[in-house]
């Protein structure tokens, strides 16, 4: 049966640890290593690469839990017959990866106006106060569109880093939205000018590790079919799955669109997350990376990306 991979919570009893130790997918969940405890060792034997374990550990400082508390209309035209939660107003939960953060000091980043021309941040800390900061974030965050699918299912979405109890960042716009690619990229404002140094200096820190990864796993058939996620599995803590690429499926309109299959656990609440695949890069390297989409016939199947 083809599913996505959201977590729905229909009632208010309902919560993560209760899914979580219920799953019917991954009883047990041995296939999950909690991000604080991964290590060297849960690598496969030739993986344990010191570099691997860093992009590994740099990209849970950057990967979101996704909460949606709000179902569109339109969700049943974009993907009809497809199971999702019954009630209206209940809450559905995935993952995300930030895409890219730009700082803005007085309306300019790196001497370019803000597109709106505004001088102030709008986060919902500052919007309406006599003293906004003049000083913000803008963070895209990627995820799949059968979790965000439109305008009105995003201005009621919330975005979780580091496991806080509190969202981190508020929404914004909507950048992109492709349902055939099932993904959808949210632009977020935020002033906590630390936060924000710590999510561009990791993006900076991964695009440096990918490209020198790519080079060693793209040229090697033992190493290329390596893959690995890091997700909130039912709304749960981060943590780190790994597991192998099976088969490629090339989009016949474009050379570099895809889609993949693979072995790397995933559970309800993993839609949305990034299946790093170490060996393929596209023109942009990293960021064409796909995000896991759903399950079909007891096999993982990602959203489209454009790596080759």
């Amino acid at each position: 049966m083809d599913s996505f991979e959201h977590q729905c919570f229909e009632n208010q009893d309902e919560d993560s640890e209760m899914f979580f130790a219920k799953c019917k997918k991954n009883p047990g969940h041995h296939g999950f290593i909690p991000i604080n405890s991964f290590g060297m060792q849960h690598l496969p034997l030739n993986h344990r690469d010191p570099k691997v374990l860093k992009l590994i550990g740099l990209v849970a400082l950057i990967t979101v839990k996704i909460e949606s508390l709000a179902t569109s209309p339109l969700r049943e035209v974009f993907f009809p017959g497809q199971k999702t939660c019954s009630n209206r107003k209940a809450r559905m939960t995935g993952s995300g990866r930030v895409y890219y953060a730009t700082k803005y000091v007085k309306g300019l980043s790196d001497n370019v106006k803000h597109p709106s021309g505004r001088t102030t941040c709008q986060c919902r800390r500052c919007f309406g106060t006599a003293s906004p900061s003049d000083t913000w974030w803008e963070i895209a965050i990627i995820t799949a569109s059968h979790l965000v699918c439109d305008y009105l299912e995003a201005k009621e979405t919330k975005c979780y880093f580091f496991d806080d109890k509190d969202p981190n960042v508020d929404f914004e716009s909507v950048v992109y939205v492709n349902v055939e690619e099932d993904k959808c990229i949210l632009n977020c404002i935020t002033c906590d000018d630390t936060l924000g140094d710590i999510i561009n200096k990791s993006v900076n820190k991964i695009l440096l590790l990918w490209s020198k990864l790519h080079i060693k796993y793209k040229e090697s058939e033992d190493l290329k079919d390596f893959s690995f996620i890091v997700s909130h599995p039912h709304g749960a803590h981060k943590h780190v799955s790994l597991g192998k690429c099976l088969e490629k499926v090339q989009l016949p309109e474009c050379e570099f669109g895809c889609y993949f299959s693979y072995t790397t656990p995933t559970c309800p609440g993993c839609s949305g997350a990034i299946v790093y695949l170490l060996g393929y890069s596209g023109t942009a390297g990293w960021s064409t990376q796909p995000v896991h989409s759903r399950t079909l016939g007891g096999v993982n199947i990602s959203g489209v990306g454009y790596v080759k």
